[in-house]
């Protein structure tokens, strides 16, 4: 079949063409329409990591602020810590009282105490201790903080705490050396006291009576706490002896067991001769 067509080529020409500009701007705006479409949601989409990164940002500003104020409590922490590391150092931590009524509180009756001495040394054996691997890495690491804070104000250095050790040193006299054992186990049970040596025990003389002669040498224990610690107490009386016998000589004739007043300028015989 003949397609002949009886419009003029030019006509036809024309016809193509707009066809031709019709389909070209529809694509046109379709992508466009995309183009716009893409633009706003990707604005959108900016506009909400902006708003999420402002609320990152916000959060780890309260965050820092927080931990500046976590690091100011800490420091002020240590510093109340050191100051009381230095009072305590200070302060006697065992009273010299309980020391002292301790000691005779431990003493068997036939001991005697003849001299004690007190001595505050340093303890070597805390201040010269062995560095160990860890802490040279802490000693190294606080040596990088310090250099990277080198345009800081200067701190005023802590106070050096000395680790000191209370050293008690008594002299005695016993009857017998078992006397001087059952001291010592006494003195050894006690919380109060450690590392209870014997320096010497030796016999010597008083009033031609043959004694024992003993020296202890003890450590106070400084961390014991007061409040925990429950004294020996023990109930002492007046038994048979010089002082008892003196005191029933002062009663008067009577029996009344009151003790005589004499006056000083009276004669010695005048309890005698009545009131």
């Amino acid at each position: 079949m003949d397609n002949t067509s009886f419009l003029p080529e030019d006509y036809l020409q024309n016809r193509i063409h707009r066809r031709t500009n019709l389909i070209c701007l529809t694509l046109f705006v379709i992508v466009m329409a995309g183009v716009v479409g893409a633009f706003l949601v990707t604005n959108q989409q900016r506009a909400e990591v902006l708003r999420q990164q402002q609320q990152v940002d916000e959060a780890f500003e309260n965050a820092a602020a927080r931990l500046e104020q976590l690091k100011e409590l800490q420091d002020r922490k240590q510093r109340m810590l050191q100051k009381a590391k230095v009072t305590a150092m200070l302060l006697e931590r065992v009273p010299r009282s309980n020391i002292l009524a301790e000691l005779i509180n431990q003493m068997p009756d036939l001991v005697s105490l003849v001299n004690l001495e007190l001595e505050t040394k340093v303890d070597k054996t805390k201040r010269h201790k062995s560095r160990t691997s860890l802490d040279a890495a802490k000693q190294k690491a606080r040596r990088q903080r310090g250099r990277g804070k080198q345009a800081a104000a200067p701190v005023a250095a802590a106070p050096k705490i000395v680790p000191t050790q209370v050293i008690i040193t008594l002299t005695g006299t016993a009857a017998t050396d078992v006397d001087v054992a059952e001291y010592m186990t006494s003195l050894g049970r006690s919380p109060l006291f450690e590392m209870v040596n014997l320096l010497f025990s030796e016999q010597i003389l008083i009033d031609d009576e043959p004694v024992r002669k003993f020296k202890v040498e003890m450590l106070l224990n400084q961390t014991l706490p007061m409040n925990d610690f429950e004294p020996k107490l023990v109930k002492r009386s007046l038994r048979g002896g010089s002082l008892t016998d003196a005191l029933a000589e002062m009663a008067t004739p009577d029996g009344s067991g009151e003790p005589q007043i004499v006056p000083a300028s009276a004669p010695p015989d005048a309890a005698n001769q009545g009131g």
